[in-house]
């Protein structure tokens, strides 16, 4: 117990002294108190995991944001990689319709991270693998045509003007080798660490469009992802999830936990087999 209160302390501590660096950095580039305020409103985890100038850059967004209008913005990386930051409104199986979409359109997900705000706003931060650009001669100005169709397709999708299953219909087959490792999935859950939310701990094969099957199992379960981390390093990836109840805000149910895990091990244990 005492070393439980000396971690959340040294936490808040943490969050104290990179609130007040954020103020000022903002009070000097004369932006205005009310987005000072919104600094308050930030996860924790997002606080102390994000470069200063990203969150600072984050926060000019969201003032600029006219609601319910998302913010979609595309940065073209090396090799070829996309950047993607998606700034909208929450709703149920949100994170699951963008991974959705992403596969749909042959990106694999390298790494996301969900934060949802007080105010129920999402900031959504993808790295992405484009699979067709990087099979381009000229990949460059393939990967910039593919990032802007992309766009305008999930301005649609998150606007309601089109559906997820029109994006997935059109998708393009490819040719993707087996793993050269053999990797046996696993899916733990942690409901101690944290008072409001259940933990849960994936490590499976990489495969395009994993990280939405496993975002669609979730959503069926009746479950909301508060916030999530995922990576993916030599063909395996390393999910997190924060759970909770939609309605509710409340932990789930030993009962409802149980249900989501054999569910997500029955799934990913038939991927493996496939690869």
């Amino acid at each position: 117990l005492l070393s439980t209160m000396e971690e959340k302390e040294s936490i808040s501590q943490q969050v104290k002294m990179q609130l007040k660096k954020l103020e000022q950095e903002l009070k000097e580039q004369g932006i205005s108190l009310s987005k000072i305020e919104e600094l308050k409103k930030l996860p924790t985890r997002y606080l102390l995991g994000t470069p200063q100038e990203k969150i600072i850059d984050h926060l000019k967004l969201l003032e600029k944001r006219k609601s319910p209008e998302p913010i979609i913005i595309p940065t073209l990386l090396k090799s070829p990689q996309l950047e993607l930051v998606v700034i909208c409104d929450d709703y149920p199986g949100l994170f699951a319709q963008i991974c959705g979409a992403l596969t749909a359109f042959n990106y694999n997900i390298l790494s996301a991270e969900i934060n949802t705000f007080k105010d129920n706003t999402v900031l959504d931060i993808f790295i992405l693998e484009d699979i067709i650009a990087q099979r381009s001669l000229n990949w460059e100005l393939e990967a910039r045509s593919r990032s802007q169709k992309l766009t305008e397709a999930l301005y649609s999708l998150l606007k309601g003007e089109i559906n997820l299953e029109e994006l997935r219909k059109k998708k393009r087959g490819l040719f993707r080798p087996k793993p050269r490792q053999e990797i046996t999935p696993k899916v733990l859950v942690d409901d101690k660490y944290s008072e409001h939310y259940v933990i849960l701990e994936i490590e499976s094969p990489d495969r395009m469009g994993l990280l939405y099957e496993i975002n669609q199992i979730i959503f069926q379960q009746g479950l909301d992802i508060h916030f999530a981390k995922i990576s993916t390093r030599a063909e395996k990836v390393f999910d997190i999830f924060y759970l909770r109840e939609p309605k509710t805000k409340a932990k789930p149910s030993q009962e409802k936990i149980s249900q989501l895990v054999r569910a997500l091990r029955s799934r990913l244990e038939n991927i493996a087999h496939q690869n």
